[in-house]
């Protein structure tokens, strides 16, 4: 499923050329793995070995130097020359604008063309491209908006928690600061009534908008996709320039011949861009070839670790009581030594047979009258260990033991 795009299609078709709900879910799964991954290997082997000001200054900030800095600008590159983000480039993903469908169907019959040498057919048309707008979308979509979304999840949980527990905001006694809090806690109310209203609203269109996708009836995959005409392709081709289109019946062999080459600007400048171009091929290539690799040892690597933390904690819960003594199954009284044995089934205070019965903090079990009764008048001490019991204090106002815990009722 993971690689069902890079698959040879030997007739390309205008269904065809559409992913799988899958394969743009595998992506978006890959995607939210990746950030989460690095921070968890970060925090495992760095921050928590070697605290300081630094590591953890840099895992509080995790988001914003690495979600919107590194991955806003690998995404920003990808957009900008291959009309697609990193990962859906690994997967064999592409975007498209959808305005143009007689250029799209133009487009899939040249590509059938097998006999076509043109070299419009081998390049991603400009009317097919991305515009400025379609790409600021989707780097909004990919980089600015989840940073939104999370920021706004966290300042929702905080606002719940604080409703929760009865605290607000601070009040001084400066009228201007008490304007400025009661308009706070107006906003943060607001807030709090409209986000998960809003929040609904647009995961219930964004539900209905996957499952048309999934019945075919649409090519849109979300809200935005939807509102700028941005659809998916499985189509992979170097996209054309706005020179390409002036320069492909140009003949390279007509040159000054009255001008060295090495001292013309625009012949250094093209070989250095070749260079640069080859340079990024390599670059591209070997990347290709780590993040999968790299993909491959984090799952490895969680399955190694998940494994280890089931067997600890297995081992942890075998051997929970392995050092806790049995305890004695005798009751010994202190005031009556010479009994070394007694009827259990009988109160230690009336003897007679338990009725109502509870339980003390030293184990002992009486009826419950007996023991409200004996324990104050006995300076709450058990009538069988004649240990002080903890849940029983002295009040002094009154000049009485009063018993505030440590006896709890039993039903039978």
């Amino acid at each position: 499923m993971s690689y069902l795009s890079n698959l040879p299609i030997n007739q390309v078709t205008l269904a065809s050329i559409y992913p799988t709900i899958f394969e743009i879910v595998s992506t978006q799964e890959v995607d939210d793995l990746l950030p989460s991954s690095i921070r968890y290997l970060l925090t495992n082997y760095w921050i928590s070995r070697y605290p300081s000001r630094l590591s953890i200054g840099i895992n509080n900030y995790f988001e914003e130097w690495f979600n919107l800095i590194i991955k806003g600008l690998v995404e920003y590159y990808h957009i900008k020359y291959y009309n697609t983000t990193f990962v859906d480039k690994f997967y064999g993903l592409q975007r498209f604008n959808s305005k143009s469908n007689p250029l799209l169907n133009a487009h899939t019959a040249a590509i059938n063309n097998v006999e076509s040498t043109s070299a419009w057919a081998q390049k991603w048309p400009l009317g097919l491209q991305l515009t400025k707008k379609q790409r600021l979308v989707v780097f909004l979509q990919k980089i600015i908006f989840p940073y939104l979304k999370n920021k706004l999840d966290q300042l929702y949980i905080k606002l719940i928690a604080r409703n929760s527990f009865g605290s607000s905001l601070p009040r001084n006694g400066d009228t201007s600061q008490n304007i400025i809090n009661n308009l706070k806690k107006r906003l943060f109310k607001i807030f709090q009534l409209i986000y998960p209203i809003l929040t609904k609203i647009f995961n219930s269109v964004d539900i209905l908008l996957k499952l048309s996708y999934l019945t075919k009836r649409t090519g849109y995959f979300s809200l935005l996709d939807y509102l700028f005409s941005i659809e998916y392709t499985r189509l992979q081709f170097p996209l054309e320039k706005e020179i390409d289109s002036y320069t492909l019946n140009f003949d390279k062999s007509h040159k000054l011949k009255n001008r060295m080459e090495n001292q013309n600007y625009y012949s250094a400048l093209d070989y250095w861009n070749s260079k640069l171009s080859g340079l990024l091929g390599i670059t591209s290539f070997i990347g290709s070839q780590i993040f999968p690799s790299f993909i491959f040892l984090l799952r490895v690597y969680q399955w190694w670790t998940t494994e280890n933390i089931s067997v600890k904690i297995e081992k942890r819960i075998k051997g929970f009581d392995k050092d806790i003594p049995n305890p004695s199954r005798v009751s010994v009284s202190i005031k009556d030594e010479g009994e070394k044995r007694r009827d259990r089934s009988k109160c230690p205070v009336c003897q007679d047979t338990i009725r109502n019965p509870c339980i003390l903090e030293t184990g002992c079990v009486m009826c419950y009258p007996c023991a409200i009764k004996y324990i104050p008048e006995h300076e709450g001490k058990c009538p069988v260990t004649d240990r002080k019991l903890l849940g029983c204090i002295f009040d002094k106002q009154s000049s009485e033991w009063k018993i505030v815990s440590g006896i709890r009722r039993l039903m039978i």
